[in-house]
C-alpha cells in the first residue's frame, strides 16, 4: 500500500506493526484498547491527546528496549510521514554503505533522492543527507559540488533551529569556502554562528571562528584575523585541546605579519617550553620551530638556549618531509649565524642526505648553491667542506652535467686549485 494514499487508521496500524506491538501496548494504562482497535479501523477519529499519549507508549517501549527509534505525535497523526522517514533513512544509510563503491551509481541515486524530498518536506533527514553528499563530494575533490550539498544541509539546519546540527554545517561549509576562496561566505556564516555561543559545540565554534581568521588573513585584515583567533581561544579548554597548537601557530604567523616579532617570539618560546603538554602533531611543532627559527633570522638573534632547544626538539621527530627538511635547513643558517660552524656543516650534511635519499631533487639543487653563496659571503667557511659533500654525491645524477650546480663546482674547484676534483667532477 503507498503510504501517500494511507488513512489515518492504516498509518497507526503500520506505525505499531513496525514497532513489532501489540494494540495493548500503544494504549497502555490511559487508553483502552478497544479504543486503538476502532482508530485503527477508522471507526472514530483520532484526537491529538491520543496520538500524544500513543506516541510517549510507542517510545517507553523502546526505550525499555535499549532502542533509539522513536516516533512522533506528528508521525502519528499525518498519514504517510513515518514511513516516509524510514524511506529517508534508507536513502541516507545507502549512500554511507555504497558510496565507496566503484559500482556506485551517482545518477540514480541523486535521481531518486531529488524525487523523493520533491514529495516529501523532511528537513531533519534532508540535513543529514545534504550533508553526507557535500562530505562524499568533498571526498572527491569535487569541491563545488560539496559546497551545494553542505549549502543545502545548511538551509535545513536553520529550518531545525538545531544547534549541534548549525555548528556542525557551519564549520564545514566556512571551511569548503575557504578553499573556493568564497571568502565572504566566510565571515557571514561565522557572523550567524557566533551569537549561538556556548550553545554550539567547542570544536564546531572553535574551526568556525579559524576559518573566519583565516579568511581575514587571505584578506590581509591581520587585525581582524587576531580578533577572530582570540575570541577561539575562548572555546579552547587548554593545551590538551587539539586546535590548541594550531591556534598558536596562526597567531604568531599574524603577529610575524605585524611585525610584531616580539610577540610571536614569546608565543613560540612558550610552546617549545610547554611542549611536552601539547598533543601530539608533528607538522605543527615542526612549524612552531619553523616560526621561530625565522624570528632569530630575521632579528639576527644569537640564542643558545633558544637554539639547543630547537634543535633538541626536531631530534625528537622522526619525519623526512620537505617541510622538516626545510626547517632543519633554517636551524643550519642559525647555527652559521650563531658561528657553530661545525654544527652548520653538520645539519648541512643531514639536510643533503635527506633530500637524496628522497629524491628531492629541487631542494637539493637550492640547498647547494645556498651552501656555494654561504662559502663566497663567509671566508670562515672551509672549501674541505664542499670538497666532502661533493665526493658524498660525486656518483648520483644529483651532480651530474645536467644537475645545475656542475658549472658552480668546477669554477669553485678552480678557485681554490683543486685539479684532482676537477678531474673527478669531468669524468
Amino acid at each position: 500500500m503507498n503510504s501517500n494514499t494511507l488513512s489515518i487508521g492504516e498509518n497507526l496500524k503500520s506505525i505499531r506493526q513496525f514497532f513489532n506491538l501489540k494494540q495493548s501496548d500503544i494504549a497502555g494504562e490511559d487508553i483502552t484498547r478497544n479504543l486503538i482497535s476502532l482508530i485503527e479501523n477508522d471507526k472514530t477519529p483520532l484526537h491529538e491527546k491520543t496520538a500524544r499519549l500513543i506516541s510517549d507508549n510507542i517510545n517507553a517501549h523502546m526505550e525499555q528496549r535499549h532502542s533509539l527509534a522513536r516516533t512522533s505525535i506528528q508521525d502519528i497523526m499525518v498519514p504517510g510521514i513515518f514511513n516516509a522517514k524510514i524511506e529517508a533513512d534508507r536513502l541516507i544509510v545507502y549512500l554511507k554503505d555504497n558510496g565507496n563503491d566503484i559500482h556506485f551509481n551517482l545518477d540514480a541515486y541523486l535521481k531518486k533522492l531529488n524525487g523523493f524530498y520533491a514529495s516529501w518536506d523532511l528537513p531533519d533527514k534532508k540535513y543529514q543527507n545534504y550533508f553526507m553528499l557535500g562530505t562524499y563530494f568533498e571526498n572527491l575533490n569535487k569541491l563545488d559540488r560539496s559546497y551545494l550539498y553542505y549549502s543545502l544541509a545548511y538551509e535545513n539546519a536553520i529550518r531545525l533551529d538545531n544547534k549541534d546540527s548549525l555548528g556542525h554545517i557551519a564549520s564545514a561549509l566556512t571551511t569548503m569556502s575557504l578553499l573556493l576562496n568564497n571568502i565572504d561566505s566566510v565571515i557571514i556564516l561565522s557572523d550567524v554562528i557566533k551569537p549561538y555561543g556556548d550553545s554550539i559545540k567547542q570544536d564546531d565554534m572553535v574551526l568556525t571562528l579559524i576559518n573566519e581568521a583565516l579568511g581575514y588573513y587571505f584578506m590581509n585584515n591581520y587585525e581582524r584575523s587576531i580578533d577572530a583567533l582570540l575570541q577561539a581561544e575562548h572555546y579552547i579548554s587548554g593545551p590538551q585541546s587539539h586546535f590548541y597548537l594550531e591556534l598558536q601557530i596562526l597567531k604568531t604567523h599574524l603577529y610575524m605579519k605585524k611585525k610584531m616579532m616580539g610577540i610571536a617570539s614569546r608565543i613560540l618560546k612558550n610552546l617549545n617550553h610547554n611542549k611536552h603538554n601539547l598533543p601530539l602533531d608533528h607538522h605543527l611543532l615542526i612549524d612552531s620551530c619553523n616560526l621561530l627559527l625565522q624570528c632569530l633570522l630575521n632579528n639576527k638573534i644569537t640564542d643558545t638556549q633558544e637554539y639547543d632547544r630547537i634543535k633538541s626538539q626536531l631530534n625528537l621527530i622522526d619525519e623526512d618531509s620537505k617541510f622538516y627538511v626545510g626547517t632543519l635547513n633554517h636551524l643550519g643558517q642559525v647555527a652559521l649565524l650563531m658561528n657553530v660552524t661545525e654544527e652548520y656543516y653538520h645539519i648541512t650534511e643531514q639536510v643533503l642526505t635527506l633530500c637524496q635519499k628522497n629524491n628531492y631533487k629541487i631542494l637539493f639543487t637550492y640547498f647547494f648553491h645556498q651552501v656555494f653563496e654561504t662559502f663566497r659571503a663567509d671566508q670562515k667557511m672551509s672549501f674541505q667542506f664542499i670538497r666532502n659533500i661533493c665526493l658524498n654525491y660525486l656518483n648520483s645524477d644529483l651532480l651530474s652535467p645536467e644537475s645545475g650546480i656542475h658549472k658552480q663546482l668546477l669554477k669553485i674547484c678552480i678557485e681554490n686549485h683543486d685539479y684532482d676534483l676537477i678531474n673527478k667532477l669531468l669524468h
